[in-house]
């Protein structure tokens, strides 16, 4: 069994002696996520087991590893955090020669459902009538071609009646809708927004055909 060459010491009798930590031969990891939630937040998906472990191996060499412990990363998803669900042996350190498993939790569609419809909504004809292209182009999408319908933009005050067209059409097409606010977006870090949207858009592809909203 490979150890770690990591600088530990203990008391004894007065005087410190260096001692050797045991090198982990197996450990399992649970995604756990990140210390604060924000909408549509996914968890990582390994893509490549045998690359993740290596970049596992590489970023936290040398650490502690026992049950329920938490490992963050610091590099791709920063802060984001791994459960220590299992390890061999028991309080042993990340090596070189490490196996890094990870659980994946499966994907959940998180769909809400709504009870209003458009004969519900009073007035906002004219936006009623637009958003109904977006109900013929799902019903038959072959006959719209190059002019399939992308985006609609709704203008005006609050309490006029966009939340409710948009999840109208979501009732009456049958499609999930996913409700964001755009503030949520918004990142504190550099690159954290754009992970955010990267996110939503991911989720969004997974629930295909969806509304975001």
């Amino acid at each position: 069994m490979r150890s770690i060459q990591k600088s530990q010491s203990k008391a004894q009798g007065g005087k410190l002696e260096k001692i050797k930590a045991i090198g982990a031969r197996f450990v399992l990891l649970r995604p756990a996520g990140y210390p604060l939630k924000s909408a549509f937040q996914e968890h990582p998906v390994v893509a490549d087991p045998r690359l993740f472990q290596r970049y596992a191996q590489e970023q936290w060499y040398g650490e502690k590893l026992y049950s329920g412990c938490y490992l963050f990363d610091s590099r791709l998803y920063p802060d984001y955090a791994f459960q220590v669900v299992r390890v061999h042996p028991r309080s042993s350190v990340m090596g070189a020669q490490t196996t890094v498993k990870v659980e994946q939790k499966e994907k959940q569609r998180n769909i809400v459902s709504y009870d209003v419809r458009f004969e519900d909504i009073v007035g906002q004809e004219t936006a009623k009538r637009k958003v109904k292209i977006v109900q013929k182009f799902l019903a038959d999408p072959e006959s719209f071609g190059r002019w399939a319908p992308k985006n609609i933009l709704f203008y005006g005050l609050s309490g006029t009646g966009k939340t409710m067209v948009a999840k109208a059409l979501s009732v009456e097409t049958g499609v999930p809708m996913l409700a964001v606010k755009s503030t949520s977006l918004i990142g504190e870090f550099v690159g954290e927004g754009s992970r955010q949207i990267h996110s939503l858009y991911e989720k969004a592809e997974q629930m295909a055909p969806c509304i975001i909203f």
